[in-house]
């Protein structure tokens, strides 16, 4: 009976080691985008004078990005132009809210800091290419034509 009982706990003892063996092992590279939320990242498009697309990445990649925000009268959305004129659809974080103050439109991000059209801006985030498919909840009007349809992944306001 002794060696019974010792056979099973060497057993649940090898099963306990497997299954935390299995849970820690890291997932590989590229399973998940950098800065992802838990599950399926989700975008969605609110508004409507201006027109904005959000994210709900945890933060994400750290590059920088400085420009002006645009904004466009006929698709009544907003864009990043960089020094060099490339312009790329800006996707904000969840709780940003769209701000038209008079004739200017922009945004105000979830830390507070607002973004009217024309401004220089300053950003932290990163850059994703969506010519072969646009994620679900974006409308994509907003987008750039294919091949140009690069979007910014805003994080939030960057250093000055």
């Amino acid at each position: 009976m002794t060696e019974r009982r010792s056979g099973c706990y060497r057993l649940a003892t090898a099963c306990t080691i497997l299954a935390t063996v299995i849970a820690c092992t890291p997932q590989p590279p590229g399973s998940r985008q950098p800065g992802a939320s838990s599950g399926a990242t989700k975008f969605h498009t609110q508004g409507v004078d201006p027109v904005i697309h959000l994210h709900d990445l945890d933060k994400g990649p750290a590059a920088r990005y400085t420009g002006r925000l645009e904004y466009r009268a006929d698709t009544k959305c907003l864009y990043l132009v960089s020094a060099d004129g490339k312009t790329s659809s800006p996707i904000w974080p969840t709780g940003t809210r769209e701000v038209a103050s008079g004739a200017s439109r922009g945004v105000r991000i979830p830390d507070g800091t607002e973004f009217l059209s024309g401004q220089s801006v300053s950003l932290s985030g990163g850059a994703a290419d969506w010519n072969e498919q646009v994620p679900a909840g974006i409308r994509e009007n907003c987008l750039l034509e294919r091949p140009n349809r690069i979007v910014f992944l805003v994080a939030g306001a960057g250093p000055t």
